[in-house]
């Protein structure tokens, strides 16, 4: 609940200390990134919004701010709105000192619910965290070296290498697919698949550290009903540099590819049919399967932070998603956001097509999936999937509805660029 201007008028706020503020570049508009050293969370805030903050010395009140910015007094009861919901906002975050306590509306029995349901997303859950610092730092010095440009050069090569080795026999590149047909070593295949994802994850990490940045989380996450592994990387928001931040959202491909390379020598220098042979040839397809889908921007995988950063703007997904809403007559009156450029709009449009109908026919295809394994597996599977469904639909779709609320408008006030997660 936001208190009354009248009540706000002559509190004295000041930003609170430990916190990191650093400039950057967001499609030719200057955008700030405040980082809470002592939870690791991270908000964005434009030009207007920080202005604000930094107003707040801890000796000028509320209403001096206010006659300051309002300029006529027609402008005074729209500047007082603005900035008394814009404070009220940024103190709940807890990134003020001073003034009394963050008011906050009582919670209903019914909105504790509504609350734990929003929370809970069965398409994007998180199995674990841990805090993986006290073993990347000493791996630290294995890693390191990779992120370089001889590093790069060695990729490059062996990347060459397999190829050529690929197009020096062709023939049985090809007829070794099947080994899909008869393959029974299925343990140690998912055991170097589970590893190589770990792999992965470590190197998105390796990156961020690399650039001055800290892992706080790492751990196994469902996304879109099936299995993999994540790492909290949010530091990199910090990064001034853009070209930092893609290289560390590609680093767990680039990772990967190392690994590619490897199997394929493997599936080369081995015998044909052996055991070796067809785990490595296994392990490079559905290798280089996955290094290609990650690197897919309209699920939230590499490829789409890779993407926000080359077209420079920030939460692309659920802005998007948000903006294609707007469009909509009627419904989407109250989603049209007010500060977009021409160029933005383009972008979130194009974007947001694409990827809704992209998601669409990829969960379309999970579920398939997951219907066809109950239905095989019990006489009552289909009975189990509906319930699953119904259960899962409503959690789900308060989540999403949450998420693009948070995104729906670009007015005055904080935007909290969601924990930036690599997902493999």
């Amino acid at each position: 609940m936001i208190e009354p201007a009248e009540q706000q008028q002559d509190v004295v706020y000041r930003l609170r200390d430990g916190l990191v503020i650093v400039e950057q570049d967001e499609a030719g508009k200057p955008y700030f990134v405040v980082q809470d050293t002592g939870t690791g969370k991270v908000y964005g805030f434009n030009q207007a919004s920080i202005k604000i903050l930094r107003a707040l010395d801890g000796k000028t009140t509320v209403s001096e701010l206010i006659a300051r910015m309002s300029g006529t007094p027609d402008a005074v009861e729209r500047v007082r709105a603005n900035v008394t919901s814009f404070l009220a906002k940024v103190q709940r975050a807890g990134l003020l000192d001073g003034g009394p306590p963050a008011a906050s509306e009582p919670v209903r029995p019914g909105q504790r619910w509504m609350a734990a349901l929003t929370k809970y997303n069965p398409f994007y859950l998180k199995l674990g965290v841990k805090n993986p610092s006290p073993v990347f730092r000493p791996l630290s010095k294995v890693f390191f070296p990779i992120f370089s440009y001889p590093g790069l050069m060695v990729l490059a090569l062996l990347f060459a290498g397999s190829i050529f080795l690929i197009t020096r026999d062709l023939k049985r590149f090809w007829y070794s697919f099947l080994i899909f047909q008869f393959f029974r070593w299925w343990v140690a295949a998912y055991a170097l698949l589970f590893f190589s994802a770990v792999l992965h994850e470590t190197g998105h990490a390796m990156a961020c550290m690399r650039f001055g940045g800290d892992v706080r989380a790492m751990g196994f996450i469902l996304y879109l009903l099936q299995p993999g592994c994540y790492t909290d990387v949010t530091d990199s928001w910090l990064f001034p540099s853009r070209v930092h931040r893609i290289v560390v959202s590609l680093a767990g491909v680039y990772i990967e590819s190392f690994l590619f390379t490897f199997a394929i020598g493997v599936w080369y220098w081995t015998p044909h049919y052996s055991a070796p042979n067809q785990i490595a040839f296994i392990f490079a397809i559905i290798l280089i399967t996955r290094i290609l889908i990650n690197l897919i921007p309209f699920l939230r995988l590499d490829g789409y932070f890779i993407l926000s950063d080359l077209v420079r703007v920030r939460n692309l997904r659920p802005r998007a998603f948000a903006y294609v809403i707007s469009l909509i007559p009627w419904v989407g009156r109250s989603w049209r956001a007010t500060r977009l450029s021409r160029r933005e709009k383009t972008i979130l449009l194009l974007y947001g097509l694409v990827a809704v109908a992209f998601i669409v026919i990829a969960l379309s295809a999970t579920v398939g999936k997951v219907y066809g394994i109950l239905t095989h597996w019990s006489p009552h599977g289909a009975l189990l999937f509906w319930t699953l469904t119904i259960g899962m639909v409503v959690p789900a779709a308060l989540s999403v509805r949450k998420m693009l609320l948070t995104y729906r408008s670009d007015g005055e006030g904080s935007q909290h660029p969601a924990a930036r997660e690599a997902v493999s």
